[in-house]
């Protein structure tokens, strides 16, 4: 390892890949999928393939067991390539590295999956998570204690309030843990749903794991629900009970449930905005909510004829009383 003064004894063996142990619970496993298993990804199945074609061209590296028997050892990088080798027809052993390592020497292992974690595929947000609970346990220190490792999977500080926010995600369900996994909720949203005191955080998050969303609408359902939720636990609740899935999406169940009146004053807003005639190259966008906020123009200055006609356009909208209107359904006294 770069840089450090620790001495591994290295042994190449012959093991089948099928007798290492590389389950879920292995204890340095980070990967959410691996090959062979049924949510593979498709970078996974390529890998079977090249190893198929060309075998295993880097070696896995085990932590020597105590009982010497090299199958019994604990992986430390390399479960990829592993599985891809146990899923691959015809491959009966590889060749892996057997490091020894005396046990005051863990943080080297440690760093070493560390690094290689660093050099491979983008960690997800879960696998993240993954990793810090997966680090910690290894070590057998308090997670706090590791704070300054573990940091580094997320490329800054961590604090040990935040740390342990993290850790407790793992304790919801395995489809919103996957719906984590696949960028389907962020870490973010969910740790925002969690600070609330009338949101159930897990129910919110089930809600947002149904969906297909994009980032954008993901944050805004997010907002949507917390605004909700700032009503009263009673009006939370209720959305709840009612909520069905069906045509209408999450975003615009929340949008009705959190402001009734508001595709009537959305209608009432556009036919207002429509009145002052504006050009296309000049577009007024009422603010993402109605909660309050800035109406926004928009112009593409053309020549400074049309720019003219566009000011003259909003002063007599201005002098007719017209932002007056539009000010008055962001108040709700329309």
């Amino acid at each position: 390892m770069k840089g450090s003064t620790t001495h591994f004894y290295k042994e190449l063996t012959e093991i089948a890949p099928s007798d290492i142990k590389i389950g879920r619970d292995a204890p340095l496993r980070i990967r959410r999928h691996l090959p062979g298993e049924r949510a593979e990804s498709k970078s996974d199945q390529q890998l079977s393939i090249s190893i198929a074609e060309l075998g295993l061209l880097h070696s896995p590296a085990l932590l020597k067991p105590e009982n010497g028997n090299p199958e019994d050892g604990i992986v430390i990088f390399g479960h990829r390539r592993i599985a891809a080798a146990a899923a691959t027809a015809g491959e009966k052993k590889i060749s892996a590295v057997i490091v020894s390592c005396p046990g005051a020497e863990i943080n080297e292992i440690i760093a070493l999956r560390l690094e290689e974690l660093s050099s491979g595929a983008t960690l997800s947000e879960l696998e993240k998570i993954i990793t810090i609970d997966k680090i910690a346990a290894f070590s057998g220190r308090p997670a706090e204690e590791m704070l300054p490792m573990l940091s580094k999977v997320y490329g800054r500080k961590l604090s040990s309030n935040y740390l342990y926010r993290l850790l407790n995600l793992l304790k919801l369900e395995s489809n919103i843990l996957e719906a984590l996994h696949t960028g389907a909720i962020s870490t973010g949203d969910l740790l925002a749903l969690s600070e609330h005191p009338h949101v159930d955080q897990a129910k919110a998050a089930f809600l947002l794991a149904g969906e297909t969303l994009s980032r954008g609408k993901q944050k805004e359902a997010v907002r949507l629900m917390l605004y909700l939720a700032d009503q009263g636990k009673e009006r939370w609740d209720k959305f709840l009970s009612d909520f069905r899935r069906g045509e209408d999406s999450l975003v615009e169940l929340l949008h009705n449930a959190c402001y009734p009146v508001l595709q009537s004053d959305l209608k009432h807003i556009s036919t207002i905005i429509n009145s002052i005639g504006l050009p296309r190259n000049a577009v007024i966008t009422p603010p993402g909510n109605l909660e309050g906020g800035h109406y926004t123009l928009r112009v593409k200055i053309r020549d400074k004829e049309s720019f003219s006609a566009i000011l003259a356009k909003l002063n007599r909208f201005s002098r007719e009383d017209g932002i007056s209107a539009l000010l008055n359904i962001l108040k709700g006294t329309k």
